[in-house]
């Protein structure tokens, strides 16, 4: 998998690029705020219709709004052209081979990525969002049908929570409409949390091989959901609906009187344990680094595995200057065998790699 072309339009600080990638490492280097990020990660954005940084709004540029991405990818000697655009006031359109398609699933799945950036310690150190976002864009890019689940379950979750917060603190509210909404809540929930039990029982091996390789200290690793009821995420589908109903209707009031929901994989924790210890609170900084680095390994590993693209490409976004040299070794030695690597750098000297590479110079969203 690789992509020949980019194009851009008022994409964050290009007005207007197209640009030509070679297979092999293309290197970006430049000052930073000059734009290298701005580059890369919309080629990340077409393989997950989301920022790895920020919310998809802020990606149009200050005085417009519409940005469109267009590449043309090749996978064993197949060529196709993807097209995004992204708008501020209207949904986003999306087009495969200059037609436009009803579903975004129909572009998903087709460009596979995965990019490593200074914000991958937060996949350790950070919220439980930030761990859950990383199952779920790498499940898009395995499974494109499950964007949809997600968008399914997100307004599912507003139309909850607006009758909810309508309904708190008014007595005699009339609540027969919520019944449905359980329903269509716990039906989304059971497919979002089975997925990511697979996901999880899949990576799990590829990360524990990765950080045994990377780190030297012997940790034993363990990755699981968790939620604030004590359900069972093992159990088969019928039993889990079940145990989301119960408790749905234990937490009625406590709804009720919070207008909010409370049950469902969208307030889960992703929990990280290192020989049975919070990674969040427990791993030391190295461990964090070796940690991130084998989540992010494993990914790729995996696409690689399942995917009808083969190889992702792979994204270095000015990773090498957060890492320490026993870490930069690891990574650059995992990715020189890809097809494609993508590489940003504000110091075209701080890349440890010795092999020929394609170089870009970037400069006020200008590519030289």
């Amino acid at each position: 998998m690789r992509v020949n072309s980019l194009s851009l339009i008022s994409y964050r600080n290009y007005d207007q690029l197209d640009l030509e990638l070679k297979p092999g490492i293309n290197l970006f280097f430049g000052k930073n705020g000059q734009g290298k990020t701005n580059l890369v990660e919309a080629i990340s954005f077409c393989s997950t219709l989301s920022s790895h940084r920020s919310p998809n709004s802020s990606l149009i540029a200050s005085d417009k709004t519409t940005a469109s991405i267009g590449t043309v990818i090749e996978n064993n000697q197949k060529a196709l052209r993807l097209g995004v655009e992204i708008n501020k006031d209207a949904a986003n359109r999306f087009s495969l081979n200059g037609n436009i398609v009803k579903r975004s699933s129909e572009i998903l799945g087709l460009l596979t990525s995965v990019i490593f950036s200074p914000e991958d310690i937060d996949l350790i150190r950070r919220d439980p969002q930030t761990r859950r976002s990383f199952l779920n864009n790498l499940e898009i890019q395995l499974k494109p049908a499950y964007y949809k689940t997600l968008q399914d379950y997100d307004r599912v979750l507003k139309q909850r929570n607006t009758l909810l917060k309508s309904a708190r603190g008014k007595p005699n509210v009339d609540l027969s409409t919520l019944g449905l909404w359980d329903e269509n809540l716990i039906e989304l929930s059971v497919k979002i949390i089975t997925a990511r039990e697979e996901l999880i029982t899949k990576l799990l091996p590829l990360i524990q091989k990765n950080y045994d390789e990377i780190s030297s200290a012997e940790n034993r690793i363990l990755i699981q959901q968790q939620n604030n009821f004590e359900i069972n995420y093992q159990q088969s589908a019928d039993d889990l609906k079940k145990s989301l109903q119960q408790t749905i209707e234990t937490q009625r009031q406590n709804e009720l009187d919070r207008g909010v929901t409370l049950v469902g994989p969208h307030r889960d924790e992703v929990l990280i344990t290192l020989n049975g210890l919070t990674a969040k609170e427990h791993a030391s900084q190295g461990e964090a680094w070796s940690l991130a680095l084998s989540l992010k390994i494993a990914s790729a590993e995996l696409i690689s595995e399942v995917s009808d693209t083969g190889q992702p490409v792979m994204i270095l976004d000015d990773v090498f200057s957060v890492l320490d040299t026993t870490r930069r070794d690891a990574l650059t030695s995992f990715v020189t065998g890809y097809e494609q690597v993508l590489i940003t750098a504000a110091v075209e000297q701080d890349v440890p790699i010795e092999s020929a590479m394609n170089k870009f110079s970037i400069s006020g969203g200008q590519v030289e």
